[in-house]
């Protein structure tokens, strides 16, 4: 038997991890303390994103370029969240293999972040991987976005289809500026690679209303795609699965909770993605399930870092240029 290398040995650990997870239905906790801490200088750069921001139909449970989950404070309209109630977000999912489609390039991104929910939040803070078919070629990297200003290529940061990544986003306070500050942090805990950088946008104000962990299908500025909104056609990623989903929400009784998405002290909402013109569910999440955690440094039990698990399945691609379908009668 040939020698495995250590990062084929950390890919094999972390693999058997993410898998025995899944079998004992349990989320893991991975030890980083060896994890290299990659250093960027990230820079925008020119990609497929348009707007971040969700594009939800009429009910609460659709959304044209968003599936998956929200968490909030708002009983009565949930479309109108309470501002300045969300700290944290965190999660974990694996990186989907995408398949080419005949029709055209497609694309997909998976990431965990702040805000975008509400008709009222004109920011996203959010970090990421994406998952593009382009020119029949699988296209994998990692990006953070501050939206509306562009997103952020996270230069060596490694991702691969099968790879297990964290993501987190955190509110921190203001800074001397006044401005607020995020701090928003990346692992791959099949690569043992971290990232982590702290952003004070100014010129914006985030209104913290909504937690998010979402599967997008991302826009174009280009108006030729007018038919869905400018967003592009989903990739076939199969199913992207989400493990250990936890926020930090000031709850209805106006204390900070930490806990998993349908934790009893807020809101949650469940959105499939459709296309606009006729409704067509492109991908939609599963119900939620509450698993314990399996510490990887010690092997035993907790109950305290347990979050909400779902997956993503992937159903169609949508349109595609030219392919725009005739908008229904009435």
């Amino acid at each position: 038997m040939k020698k495995l290398t250590s990062s084929i040995l950390a890919f094999s650990l972390a693999l058997s991890l993410n898998l025995l997870g899944q079998m004992l239905d349990l989320d893991i906790e991975f030890d980083d303390s060896d994890y290299a801490e990659l250093q960027c200088v990230c820079k925008p750069f020119d990609r497929p994103n348009g707007t971040r921001k969700a594009v939800k139909e009429e009910t609460q449970e659709l959304s044209l370029n968003w599936a998956g989950y929200v968490s909030l404070l708002g009983k009565g309209d949930v479309l109108n969240p309470t501002t300045n109630s969300v700290k944290q977000v965190s999660g974990t999912w694996v990186v989907p293999a995408v398949t080419p489609n005949v029709a055209g390039d497609t694309f997909s991104s998976a990431w965990v972040g702040i805000d975008g929910f509400s008709v009222n939040s004109l920011t996203v803070e959010q970090i990421g991987t994406e998952h593009d078919v382009i020119s029949g070629a699988p296209s994998y990297y990692a990006w953070y976005e501050m939206y509306p200003f562009p997103a952020h290529l996270i230069e060596g940061f490694p991702v691969f289809a099968g790879d297990v990544i964290e993501g987190k986003v955190e509110y921190k306070g203001l800074n001397s500026a006044t401005n607020q500050v995020f701090e928003l942090s990346l692992k791959n805990h099949t690569q043992k690679v971290k990232f982590h950088t702290k952003q004070a946008p100014s010129l914006t104000v985030a209104s913290r209303s909504s937690a998010n962990w979402i599967v997008e299908a991302p826009s174009t500025a280009v108006t030729g795609l007018l038919c869905d909104l400018a967003i592009l056609p989903l990739a076939n990623f199969n199913t992207i699965a989400f493990r250990n989903c936890k926020a930090k929400i000031r709850g209805h009784n106006g204390h900070e909770h930490e806990g998993p998405i349908d934790n009893k002290h807020w809101t949650f909402v469940a959105l499939s993605m459709v296309t606009v013109a006729t409704g067509q569910v492109k991908a939609a999440p599963s119900a939620l399930k509450k698993t314990p955690c399996l510490k990887a440094s010690s092997g035993h039990k907790s109950s305290n870092c347990g979050g909400s698990s779902f997956v993503v399945t992937w159903m169609n691609s949508g349109p595609f240029p030219g392919e725009c379908p005739s908008l229904p009668p009435g």
